[in-house]
Parts: structure tokens; C-alpha cells; sequence
């Protein structure tokens, strides 16, 4: 691609549409036009709440114990969050270049492989399959046998690093004998990892498999980072280069495959058990899988993840709903709210009501504590309300003891909340001998103190959900009588209401996203992405799904979001404006006091040949795009993407807000976007 820079005079709030043509603009440009007035704060006040960059592995690995000791909703082993956080790190640039050394000594702490027996014991319980005892024993061996040569690896290393020859006559350092076993390594990797593709086990080995895949890809990391150190030559060092892409595509491919062929089954069963088989799958595997690619970079910070969905408890099987496979990129769409916006409220409405039981002592009565319907605001005025007009209606019999309906309102729940409390228990014999409990929906939110934000109906009997690093970033209500509907990514999830009618909603959904600590998220209304230059980082990535407004959308018809198993939160699509070009403007702040000159990357598919334009504070390019064939290869529902720099050494200005305008041309073809990587200029990604 040949880049031509082009001028287009834009702020924040409005845009002057860029020439058609190829040539370069060089009318004088208006500062005030290109950024909008800064709102800069001194720089250390930046990271002013401790995020995971800025903690230790140590205390990193404390928190997913405590939470691992208390989580009752399903059995996951601390060391899956310890090897994540790894990950994230390893990709910040924050535990040095021995990304394999990290990874063993939490897979492996003991001299048996008894962390990798707790992830398989975990995936039983989950999937409620048991391993056949010959392939068990099997898996045991070849984790015994990985262990004892990642050993001999490290110790290589190890010796190769003090400058210990044991096999050399002089004091001369010969660089043979490491690299002979790297390739000795590598081949126990490709030759002995085949075993965990067990047919008869393809999803309850997944998460045995994806921590070898992270010892193997970790491993060909450290290589390529270290080749100069350990003595590998250019070619050789290409040829490790090559194997390490290699191996993020045939790992990617396999565990989303696999993942999805396993998930369109859980269908048959209880939306709750779907999403919670869902969260387990993403926490054990497809985590990881999102963070492969990613460690093509150095020092580069990922500011959101895949989406976890919690939903409210459930006694009752009749009030438990199920869905088909064919309904859930609607739901995955809801569940999600206004990705580009802020939630600030929830409010509630409410139906409480107590009756006495005819021919029966006083004490005995039904209870009935339900929610009618559940409405979601977000910051810059946007909302969505799901369920009934009301909760129910006041009984008529003499034995009513007492009957309510009110209104409540959870407000400030863009704080940073981190923990959820939702049961929904519906039982016909339930409770004491003295009371029957016949409908109970309890919803509440607190922070990471555990201190109550809001409650929406003051009863509390299930157990507070949370992740550790993750954040509640959604709450919507699910009627039954919920309807697919064509939500695209402007309009964002329909509101389903029936003001007119009485009912319950079936359950609350929570969403939780692992996010980089940002105190300047909020802005205006919309969602503005800060970059972390000033604290040694080089690298951030913007999720194309958080845009600041759209520019020159007439129609808004095929802008989506679609699902993505292996990337770090969904895509988007920007189909081919019907005249001229449209898109979206992202909001970049650099809360410094230096300008830094930046060069910014795209994550994206476009199958068909299309013409984009990419523009930062009115100067930009509009490059022909096309990946048929030249990807990266990983099959994640939809065309394979490919990482490619479009802007190159352009301006962030201190303490401002910056423009970010992404665009698709009239005439072109659909552009497919997983992530916008901004680099300090001259950050250049592992690639061959």
C-alpha cells in the first residue's frame, strides 16, 4: 500500500467531508477545527486507581485465589486468571522476554503436573463428561513428558546465559548447543501436543490443550524476542518467526472451531447453563486465544476483552427459557446494551404483595416479589426498558396482608462497578412451614468494597458475582416474550415493552468486560480512549465497537457487530456508503505534556477489495484494502483479518482530545474491523 497523506478539516462534533480525489489538500489548516478544547489534568493523575498494569503478578494471582475460594457459581482454578495476567503483561512489555519461564511456574508449581489435573477436573465438572482412564493416563504422561523437557529447556537457557559450556574445550561460547535445543523443544511440541486432540474428547480436552498451545507459542515467543542473545542467525531467526504465526493460526483455528461446533450444541439446555457454559469456555480458553495475536506487539496495553454474561439465578425449570442456536447473535447484541456509551442508571419496576392462604393459619401465605420490567440509561441520553407495564396485579381476596408497586432507580452505576447479586427463585412449596415463597427477583450492585451501590428490590439471598480485573459494563432485562429484531450497532438494542400488560421478566443479564483503568472515559456523552505513553508503554489498543459518533450516516443498515471468538471484544462492519463515504470518529486523549508522534494499525478483513479512509485530526489516507489472500488465516466467524499500519508518524497534541475518523467508500465493498492499534511511530509488530 502506498500511503497518500490528505487533509480533512474536522473537530470533534462535525466534519467537512475529505476530497474525492488522490490529491493531497494543502489549504491552511485551523487548529480549533482539528481538536476539540482540551480537558487535560496533570499526568499523574492518570492512573490514579490501581489497575492490573500496576500490580504484580503476585498480587494479581491473590486476587483470582480469593476469587477462585469463593466463586460458587462454577469451578475454575486460580491459575487460569494467573495465566492470562500473564499474558496481558507479557504483551505490556512488563515481564521482561522469558514469557515460557512465567508460564511454567504456574502451570507446573510441583514436580506433578496436579494444576493441569485441577483445569481437567474443572472441565468434568463443567461438561459433566469424565475421561476414559486409558486416555487420562495418557494426558498424564504427556504432561509429565513436557514438563521434564521444558526443565531441561530453561535449564539450557539457564547455563547457555551464565556462560556454563559443559560440553566446550575452550572458554570460547559456542551458541550450537542452545540451539539445538530450541529445535529439539520445538519438535517435542509438534510431534506431542497432536495427543490432546482426542476425537472422543474434543471439548473436555480444550482446556488441558489451549495451556499447552500457551507453553508452545510462549516458548516461540521467547525465541524470536531472544535470538540475537542465544545466537540464531537472520535465517534462523525468520524460520522461528514463521513457526511462531504459524502457530497462533493452527491453534486459533482449532480451539474456535472446536469452541463453536461445542457451543451451537448447549442450545438444547437452559439459556443460564449456555451462558454459563460460555463464560467458562472464554475464562479457560478462547481468553487466551484472543491474546495470541496481540504478542506480535511490545509494550502495547489491550483495553477490553470478550464480554462475560451473567444471568440471575433460577429455581423453576418452567420459568428458565430456552432458545435456538439461530437467536443468539440477537441476544449477544442486547446483553451487550450501547457499546459506545456509558450505563448510568438502571431502573426498575416493581411488584411486591403478601397473601394469606384461605383455610389456613395467618402465618401461612404467598409472597410474590417480581419485576415487571428493567430499564437500562446510558450516558448521552440513550436507553432501553424490557418487560411488563407492571409487575403484577393486587389481589382481590380478603387475605390480602399487603400489596405494592413501586418504581426504583439504581443511579451511578458508571463508577466502576464491579459486583452483581441477581436471584430470580419462582417455587410452588418452597420456604418454611409458615411461608411459602411463591416469586422472588432480586437485583443488586456494588463496587469492589462489597458496600451496597443500589438495590433494586431489598432482599438478598444469592451470592455476589465477580471477576477479578473485569467491570460491569451492562444490565438489561429478558422478557419472554423477547423477539429477534435487525439491531444495528448505531440504534443499538430495541426496547421490548409492553406498558399495557402484567408479567415478570424472566431474569436480569449482567455483562462484565476486563478493562485498562481510563478515569477519562467519560466525556461528553460518548466514550473517549486515553493513551498511556507516560508510563513506559508504547502500544493501545481502541475497540472499533466504542466510537465517539458516526460521520455521514444516512442509512444505517448494515452497521454491525458480529461476534468474534478469538479477539479481544467483538467487530465491526461498515457496509459501502450509498454516497460518498461514511464511518466513525473515535475520541483519542493525550492527558500529557508532550506531543507524541504515533503511527496507527488496523485489525481487519476486507474479502472484497475496498477503498477506507483513515484520518487523524483532518490529515489521512484513503489506501485500496484487500485480504482475500493475504491474512493472517485464523477462520473466526467470518473472512480472516490481517494487522497492517495505515497511518504512519502523525501527531497526538499534549493534553487534547484527537479525531480518529475510520470510513468506507460509496461503491466499495463491506470493511470488517477487530481492533485499531495505536504505536508511539516506529513500534513495529513481530511479522515475517
Amino acid at each position: 500500500m502506498t500511503m497518500k497523506t490528505r487533509h480533512l478539516r474536522m473537530n470533534i462534533h462535525s466534519i467537512i467531508l475529505p476530497p474525492t480525489d488522490d490529491e493531497e489538500n494543502t489549504n491552511e489548516i485551523d487548529s480549533q477545527d482539528l481538536v476539540a478544547a482540551p480537558s487535560a489534568l496533570p499526568a499523574s493523575n492518570v492512573l490514579s486507581t490501581k489497575a492490573w498494569t500496576e500490580k504484580t503478578l503476585c498480587e494479581i494471582e491473590s486476587e483470582w485465589q480469593e476469587w477462585a475460594d469463593g466463586n460458587s457459581t462454577m469451578y475454575i482454578p486460580s491459575v487460569v486468571g494467573s495465566i492470562s495476567s500473564a499474558l496481558l503483561k507479557a504483551i505490556a512489555g512488563q515481564i521482561g522476554k522469558k514469557l515460557l519461564n512465567h508460564l511454567y511456574e504456574r502451570l507446573f508449581p510441583t514436580p506433578d503436573p496436579i494444576t493441569m489435573e485441577q483445569i481437567l477436573e474443572a472441565v468434568e465438572q463443567m461438561l459433566n463428561q469424565i475421561l476414559s482412564k486409558e486416555v487420562r493416563t495418557r494426558v498424564h504422561l504427556e504432561l509429565e513428558g513436557l514438563q521434564r523437557n521444558i526443565v531441561t529447556f530453561l535449564e539450557d537457557v539457564e547455563n547457555f546465559e551464565k556462560r556454563i559450556i559443559l560440553d566446550a574445550e575452550d572458554d570460547v561460547i559456542q551458541p550450537q548447543a542452545i540451539i539445538d535445543s530450541i529445535q529439539t523443544l520445538n519438535q517435542l511440541f509438534i510431534n506431542r501436543i497432536p495427543q490432546f486432540r482426542n476425537p472422543d474428547y474434543k471439548a473436555l480436552l480444550l482446556p488441558l490443550y489451549v495451556q499447552a498451545a500457551n507453553l508452545h507459542i510462549g516458548f516461540l515467543k521467547d525465541v524470536v524476542d531472544n535470538a540475537s542473545e542465544w545466537g540464531l542467525n537472520a535465517k534462523q531467526k525468520q524460520e522461528f518467526t514463521k513457526r511462531f504465526l504459524d502457530a497462533i493460526k493452527e491453534y486459533s483455528n482449532y480451539f474456535i472451531s472446536t469452541y463453536q461446533e461445542d457451543f451451537q450444541k448447549q442450545f438444547t439446555k437452559k439459556i443460564q447453563y449456555v451462558l454459563k457454559y460460555r463464560n467458562f469456555m472464554i475464562l479457560n480458553v478462547l481468553d487466551f486465544v484472543s491474546l495470541w495475536p496481540m504478542l506480535r506487539f511490545d509494550k502495547l496495553i489491550i483495553k477490553t476483552s470478550s464480554y462475560l454474561y451473567e444471568s440471575g439465578q433460577q429455581t423453576e425449570v418452567n420459568i428458565d427459557p430456552t432458545y435456538p442456536y439461530s437467536s443468539w447473535a440477537n441476544l449477544n447484541r442486547i446483553f451487550q446494551g450501547f457499546l459506545n456509551k456509558e450505563l448510568q442508571s438502571v431502573t426498575a419496576r416493581n411488584f411486591n404483595a403478601e397473601v394469606s392462604i384461605a383455610g389456613n393459619p395467618v402465618s401461612l401465605y404467598t409472597r410474590h416479589l417480581t419485576m415487571g420490567n428493567l430499564k437500562s440509561s446510558y450516558s448521552g441520553g440513550k436507553s432501553v426498558q424490557m418487560g411488563y407495564g407492571e409487575g403484577g396485579g393486587c389481589p382481590s381476596s380478603p387475605g390480602v396482608k399487603y400489596c405494592e408497586k413501586y418504581t426504583v432507580t439504581a443511579s451511578n452505576m458508571s463508577r466502576g462497578l464491579t459486583h452483581a447479586n441477581v436471584g430470580h427463585n419462582y417455587s410452588s412449596s418452597g420456604g418454611s412451614s409458615h411461608m411459602r415463597v411463591i416469586d422472588t427477583h432480586t437485583v443488586k450492585f456494588s463496587d469492589k468494597t462489597m458496600s451496597d451501590v443500589s438495590t433494586l428490590l431489598d432482599i438478598g439471598h444469592s451470592n455476589w458475582i465477580n471477576y477479578p480485573e473485569y467491570k460491569i459494563r451492562n444490565i438489561i432485562g429478558l422478557p419472554p416474550f423477547l423477539q429477534a429484531n435487525a439491531t444495528n450497532l448505531i440504534d443499538g438494542p430495541q426496547s421490548q415493552y409492553r406498558p399495557n400488560d402484567s408479567g415478570t421478566l424472566r431474569t436480569v443479564v449482567t455483562s462484565f468486560q476486563r478493562r485498562d483503568h481510563d478515569p477519562y472515559t467519560s466525556y461528553d456523552g460518548g466514550i473517549r480512549h486515553t493513551m498511556h505513553f507516560g508510563y513506559g508503554f508504547d502500544a493501545v489498543t481502541v475497540s472499533p465497537l466504542e466510537y465517539f459518533s458516526t460521520y455521514n450516516v444516512s442509512d444505517k443498515a448494515g452497521f454491525l457487530s458480529l461476534e468474534r471468538h478469538g479477539n479481544n471484544g467483538d467487530r465491526i462492519v461498515i457496509p459501502a456508503a450509498r454516497e460518498s463515504h461514511h464511518g466513525f470518529i473515535y475520541t483519542l486523549y493525550n492527558p500529557y505534556d508532550t506531543d507524541y508522534k504515533v503511527d496507527i494499525y488496523l485489525k481487519y478483513a476486507a474479502p472484497q477489495q475496498t477503498r477506507i479512509g483513515l484520518y487523524l485530526n483532518g490529515w489521512g489516507t484513503t489506501p485500496t484494502v484487500h485480504t482475500q489472500t493475504n491474512n493472517d488465516g485464523i477462520e473466526d466467524m467470518g473472512p480472516a483479518t490481517k494487522i497492517q499500519k495505515i497511518l504512519s508518524d502523525f501527531t497526538l497534541p499534549k493534553e487534547s482530545n484527537s479525531a480518529l475518523l475510520l470510513e468506507n467508500y460509496q461503491g466499495a465493498n463491506p470493511l470488517y474491523v477487530d481492533s485499531i492499534i495505536i504505536t508511539k511511530a516506529g513500534v513495529t509488530p513481530i511479522s515475517i
